[in-house]
C-alpha cells in the first residue's frame, strides 16, 4: 500500500511489482508492459513441492515431472477465460510478479474498494494512501491473501487479470524453484530455467518498478 501511494504520487503510468526473491526474463517484462492489459501476472511456483500433482500424472520427460512438482500462484476463472496475444484471463495471481496500469488503481479508489488510510507514511503521499492490499477471509472460510484479494478488487472495478503461461519467473527459497507449474489451460510450456536479472537491466521509461 505504501508503494502504491508512492506510485500514484508519481507521473508513471505502469506499476511493476517484483519481489526480491523472484527472477524474471527482461523480454517477458517488455512484452507485458507493451500488452496494454490492466493487470498481468505470471504463474510462478510457490516455494514448496506439490507431490500430489506428481502422483496423479503421467510423464514422458524430466521437465514434465519437474513442472508437476511445482504448485503455481495463479487461479483460473470458474469458466475458461479469454485468450489474447498469448495471455490468458484468470481469476487471481500473485504479487511476486504483477504489472498494474494506473487506471486500475484509480478505478478501485473510485468504486470505494480501497479505503483511505490517514497515517503511516510521509505527508506528501497521504492523499494517495489507500488499502489496496489486505488479507481477508474468502466466502468458503479459507484465507484470502492480499494479492488474491487485490485481484478480486480489480475484477469488481470492471477490469481483468491476465497471465502469461510462458513467462518464466523463478522463486527463491531453500533453493531456486524454477519452471512452469502444471496448469490445465496452458499448453506448450517452455523448458529452459528462468534467468535472474538485475533490476538495472529492466525497462524504466514510463514504469515504476518496486521490489518487496
Amino acid at each position: 500500500n505504501v508503494l502504491s501511494a508512492v506510485f500514484l504520487a508519481s507521473h508513471y503510468d505502469i506499476f511493476a511489482f517484483v519481489d526480491s526473491d523472484n527472477g524474471f526474463a527482461g523480454d517477458d517484462m517488455v512484452k507485458h508492459l507493451k500488452s496494454g492489459k490492466p493487470v498481468v501476472v505470471a504463474n510462478y511456483p510457490k516455494r514448496h513441492y506439490f507431490f500430489d500433482g506428481m502422483a496423479r500424472g503421467e510423464y514422458s520427460t524430466e521437465d514434465q515431472l519437474k513442472n508437476a512438482l511445482l504448485h503455481g500462484t495463479v487461479k483460473p476463472l470458474d469458466k475458461p477465460g479469454r485468450i489474447e496475444d498469448g495471455l490468458h484471463e484468470v481469476a487471481y495471481g500473485g504479487c511476486g510478479y504483477m504489472i498494474i496500469q494506473r487506471e486500475v488503481l484509480e478505478a478501485i479508489i473510485a468504486k470505494g474498494l480501497a479505503p483511505k488510510l490517514s497515517k503511516g507514511i510521509p505527508d506528501r503521499y497521504l492523499p494517495y494512501f489507500h488499502r489496496f492490499f489486505e488479507f481477508n477471509i474468502a466466502e468458503d472460510g479459507t484465507d484470502f491473501g492480499e494479492d488474491w484479494n487485490f485481484c478480486d478488487k480489480v475484477r469488481k472495478a470492471g477490469y481483468s487479470v491476465w497471465c502469461d503461461p510462458k513467462a518464466l519467473v523463478s522463486h527463491a527459497g531453500l533453493h531456486l524453484f524454477s519452471g512452469i507449474p502444471r496448469y490445465p489451460i496452458f499448453e506448450d510450456q517452455p523448458k529452459q530455467p528462468a534467468p535472474v536479472i538485475q533490476l538495472a537491466d529492466a525497462p524504466k521509461e514510463g514504469v515504476c518498478v518496486s521490489t518487496t
